[in-house]
């Protein structure tokens, strides 16, 4: 005990700090692999704690973060389950790198600030920002990415310049592909990793902390900085003009289009939508009741059910609340070469009176016209059905859905499967998708999925997880990564809402993925023969499984309404 107690002030004495992890077992102590309850009411428990980090530790896999507004410290006296991250032996690495390097020296000051420029929350009223070489480099020269050892130290002061605390990034390859591999950390001025409490958890700040990389996220073309551009400033005005410039043209079209439709006096002379009636029930983000109007050449293509919507196609939604009040109009016009990626469809939500309506995102005013990005991602979910919702209007009717196709041609499931996994990349889900609401990476599982899990949603769902409404729409994702017990991954999960696909099922359309893409497959017998049967459509094994949640949409993460427990 003695020389333990002394090996302990000597790592005090050069600055170092105490990791939890190990637990009093008799006269000795013996590290503990993942979590333990610490007592935080006293100094004296925390100099129990040995700051033993092993090698296999320090692979830099994940911490989480959570709100800056909880770090002002834990209640005394409150026993708190500390989580254990291999990021703390990183975040240890990090901190005695840069004071070896004696960086206040050594380093240089981020290019064109200075000592104690002005900051804001989350961080000081005051910082000085600090690079490496490569990094100071990289930012002089207008790099647009900062490279690989690339490390950023930001001194957070308050108003008198006393310093409170430390901000780290570190780019790291490999660590973090889908934040650009940055590696962050919040260190308290003695080096100690800032703690934070959640769900009565002590928290580490180190590693994939979900609050820096959430904040940042909204620099990703800066490749997630604040602190000044790192991109060719002339190329970004020109790209930004050339944005205002498609902007100017998007509207310009939407009002022709409106003009169109008035001139036509649409509500007159097109068509109400094949088997629909006025005031139809709508669902969400549409209005209560609705009512669909198209043109000559949408109504035709309906009714022979074409292939697909032909050019100078119209679609004029109106959106009616409960009490039949007009709260706003959605059309959708096909305009040959304007989003080919996107079957050519132009999206516009007009005010009753015809002004196009805007939107905050990211702190600037969006105009809803052209290419609208909440329209696109969730009617892409009817890929198959040419970005259509309210009825089918191609080949592929209800019935064929639900079947397969004959025998030498691809299965309709597995082709929707190719589909959804190709729409699943070129969303780059992991960076633009949410977690699932109160998730964090590698939670854990339970059987027959991984041991631990990675959910991932779109804005659909999320919107109604978060609110609670008790049933996921249609066009709702969800994206379930299922990893092994060392982390590395084993299969992908998906479940799909779709109208009208299987109504007895919630409409869910299931898949599991191999991590390349590929449609897993299991062997099975029946009638003395084994057929390999391809894990895409309805499946009995995952509809069996989920039917015990029927009431929560088929759902086992999280319940989807208020008040009520599973």
């Amino acid at each position: 005990m003695k020389k333990y107690l002394l090996s302990l002030l000597v790592v005090i004495a050069i600055g170092f700090f105490p990791i939890i992890g190990c637990k009093k077992i008799g006269k000795g102590y013996k590290p503990e692999e993942s979590t333990e309850t610490v007592e935080k009411s006293t100094p004296e428990s925390a100099k129990e704690k040995s700051p033993y980090v092993s090698e296999k530790e320090k692979t830099g896999i994940t911490g989480e973060g959570t709100s800056l507004e909880t770090e002002k410290g834990l209640p005394e006296t409150e026993k708190t389950e500390m989580i254990i991250t291999d990021a703390e032996g990183k975040a240890k690495e990090l901190w005695d790198t840069i004071h070896k390097e004696n960086y206040k020296l050594n380093w240089k000051l981020w290019p064109d600030t200075q000592d104690f420029y002005k900051g804001r929350e989350p961080h000081g009223e005051l910082l000085t920002t600090y690079v490496n070489d490569i990094a100071y480099e990289a930012i002089k020269n207008k790099k647009g990415k900062l490279p690989v050892g690339s490390i950023i130290i930001t001194e957070n002061y308050t108003s008198d310049r006393h310093i409170t605390f430390l901000t780290v990034m570190q780019k790291t390859k490999g660590f973090n592909p889908l934040a650009n591999d940055w590696f962050w950390v919040k260190y308290e001025t003695d080096g100690e990793i800032t703690t934070v409490k959640k769900d009565n958890k002590a928290l580490k700040l180190a590693g994939k902390v979900a609050n820096c990389i959430e904040c940042h996220s909204l620099q990703t073309d800066n490749d997630y900085i604040y602190t000044s551009p790192i991109i060719d400033i002339e190329q970004e005005i020109s790209e930004t003009k050339k944005k205002e410039e498609e902007i100017m043209n998007t509207e310009r079209m939407a009002i022709e289009i409106w003009d169109k439709m008035k001139s036509d006096n649409y509500q007159e002379s097109w068509k109400m939508w094949p088997d629909k009636e006025a005031f139809y029930n709508g669902i969400d983000p549409h209005g209560t009741l609705l009512n669909t109007y198209v043109n000559e050449v949408a109504y035709d293509s309906i009714v022979n059910k074409k292939e697909s919507m032909p050019f100078d196609a119209v679609i004029v939604t109106e959106n009616y609340m409960f009490d039949k009040s007009l709260e706003y109009i959605t059309v959708m016009k096909k305009i040959k070469g304007f989003n080919p990626e996107n079957n050519d469809w132009f999206w516009i939500k007009f005010k009753p009176n015809g002004a196009i309506m805007t939107e905050e995102k990211y702190g600037k005013t969006i105009s809803l016209a052209g290419k609208v990005d909440n329209c696109i991602s969730c009617h892409k979910n009817q890929f198959l059905n040419d970005y259509i919702y309210t009825s089918f209007v191609k080949g592929i009717t209800k019935k064929e859905i639900t079947e397969e196709k004959p025998e030498g041609t691809e299965p309709v499931y597995e082709l929707m499967a190719k589909e959804l996994w190709e729409r699943m990349q070129n969303e780059k889900y992991r960076e633009n998708w949410k977690m699932w609401p109160g998730k964090s990476a590698f939670y854990e599982g339970t059987e027959p999925h991984g041991f631990w899990l990675t959910t991932y949603v779109n804005d659909l769902a999320h919107e109604a997880i978060k609110h609670k409404k008790g049933e996921l729409q249609p066009g709702a994702i969800i994206i379930k990564e299922n990893y092994r017990k060392d982390k590395n991954i084993d299969s992908i999960t998906v479940m799909q809402k779709i109208k009208g696909f299987d109504p007895d099922a919630k409409d869910w359309f299931w898949i599991k993925y191999e991590p390349n893409g590929d449609v897993m497959v299991i062997e099975k017998e029946e009638g003395g023969e084994t057929k390999t049967i391809k894990l895409a459509g309805k499946l009995s094994l995952c509809i069996k499984c989920h039917g015990a949640q029927t009431s929560n949409d088929y759902i086992m993460t999280t319940p989807l309404k208020l008040m009520h427990t599973y």
